[in-house]
């Protein structure tokens, strides 16, 4: 009866509404001037389909801007296990690279002890 063709119904497929691209930018950038890092997602991944040659692979290029404006920070020594063992501040010596032809800030602050992504640790005694 009726309860047969509304489950045949159910089963077709259906058509998903078109989504438009939306550009989105950090807010925060856009207030304080700068240009911020521009995103575009594909409406289709297909987009850009290698088998023409006008496009080809263009959903795998890689955006790494960030490279030039984000500090490098390396750590180039750590204190040993010794001087870690003393509860006394221990020398870390870190490497940081501007890559940008503008000053940087980069404030390094002490991890918080109650943050459970640190691992704080007594000394064996």
């Amino acid at each position: 009866g009726g309860g047969a063709a509304l489950e045949a119904r159910r089963l077709r497929p259906h058509r998903l509404p078109l989504l438009g691209k939306r550009a989105r930018r950090c807010r925060r950038d856009v207030e304080d001037g700068k240009s911020g890092i521009l995103i575009k997602p594909s409406v289709n991944p297909m987009e850009g389909d290698s088998s023409q040659p006008s496009n080809r692979g263009k959903w795998w290029k890689k955006d790494a801007s960030a490279i030039h404006f984000v500090p490098q920070i390396t750590i180039v020594s750590l204190p040993s296990l010794g001087q870690l063992m003393k509860i006394e501040p221990s020398p870390v010596v870190l490497k940081i690279k501007n890559p940008s032809h503008k000053a940087v800030g980069v404030r390094l602050r002490p991890a918080d002890p109650t943050d459970p992504r640190v691992a704080a640790h007594a000394p064996c005694r």
